[in-house]
């Protein structure tokens, strides 16, 4: 049967320690008994407190269960991560937690073009602000007390809208909001209205013409009607006289045959009905072709060279205006990229 030094290491280690101390204690003893050796009192009393430490030490060794000293290290060890870990979650959930006092706002349409020309206001308690949005559409808002803010904004170009309440996050420095749009209400058109990229269109009526047994029909039409269930249309502002615009027909024509999403109306403010219908027959076109007698329509879109074709979506949003005849049906598809699938 092993002895309780046998059983345990760490107790064989301290014992071996301590025998050092009695053979000390020991050694004192006969040297006390050696009267020519000249051992002090003081000497003898030292050997003897080391003999009784060493023997408490001994006592309280055998009892003790290193088993303890094991299991109390590592729960403290454990008890020291977790606490640790604890305070680098604590620390964490404080960094994520918004602490702004500069917020940029963005206003774009469906473009991402930038809406310039904005009034955004911002109110909270004991704060309130009004600021113009730059040719990027933007606002900075700048050292914001804390509280709860509503934001608003006025000056939105005609046939804009939000798709839902504005509202501002105050967990977000930096925000963007996208306006919608929709094709607007026919009015008269007016030699002050100026289209560009990015505005939305007004509607307008044009007189839809073609042949039918060789009789010219015509009808009036809106915009809106060519682009009821298509993605897009191709606006094209053409003439019978205009041998570029003659040129590129046959280009639309392949185009609209492999894109049904997409509309086209070509219209043409020096030709009569008569005339656009000859024309439509003769060249076997199977899109819409119109007259259009209306010339504020044209100077609307700055047209000072045919053809031009005007990209509208289906919100009646401007995407693209181009001058010059697209000479290949890959030129039209190019166009209409966005659109295509």
């Amino acid at each position: 049967m092993k002895s309780q030094k046998e059983k345990n290491p760490l107790l064989k280690n301290i014992l071996a320690k301590n025998y050092s101390y009695i053979n000390i204690y020991s050694y004192g003893n006969k040297m006390n008994t050696k009267q020519n050796q000249g051992v002090t009192l003081m000497q003898k009393t030292l050997f003897k407190s080391l003999a009784v430490l060493s023997t408490l030490f001994l006592v309280g060794c055998n009892t003790l269960d290193t088993s303890s000293i094991a299991d109390s290290t590592t729960t403290s060890d454990t008890t020291t991560v977790t606490e640790e870990s604890s305070t680098i979650v604590s620390t964490a959930e404080e960094e994520n937690l918004p602490d702004f006092t500069t917020y940029k706002l963005t206003f774009v349409n469906k473009l991402e073009k930038g809406m310039k020309g904005l009034s955004v206001r911002l109110t909270g308690e004991g704060y309130d602000e009004i600021l113009t949005t730059g040719i990027r559409g933007s606002v900075t808002f700048e050292d914001l007390p804390t509280a709860d803010y509503q934001l608003s904004v006025s000056n939105l170009p005609a046939g804009y809208h939000w798709e839902s309440p504005l509202a501002f996050d105050k967990a977000k420095a930096n925000q963007t909001f996208v306006a919608q749009s929709e094709l607007r209400e026919f009015t008269e058109y007016t030699t002050s209205t100026r289209y560009k990229v990015g505005d939305v269109l007004c509607d307008f009526y044009a007189n839809r013409a073609w042949k039918d047994n060789n009789l010219t029909k015509s009808e009036s039409t809106a915009l809106s009607e060519i682009m009821e269930d298509k993605d897009a249309v191709i606006l094209n502002f053409w003439g019978t006289w205009c041998g570029w615009c003659v040129r590129e027909m046959p280009y639309f024509e392949q185009f609209f045959q492999a894109h049904d999403n997409i509309g086209i109306y070509a219209v043409s403010d020096a030709d009569d009905v008569d005339a656009v219908a000859s024309f439509k027959q003769q060249n076997s076109l199977s899109f819409d072709l119109a007259s259009l007698p209306n010339t504020n329509i044209i100077a609307s879109f700055g047209i000072n060279s045919y053809p031009t074709t005007v990209i509208v979506d289906a919100s009646g949003l401007i995407t693209k205006i181009h001058s010059g005849a697209l000479l290949s049906v890959t030129e039209v598809e190019t166009l209409l990229a966005d659109y295509l699938d």
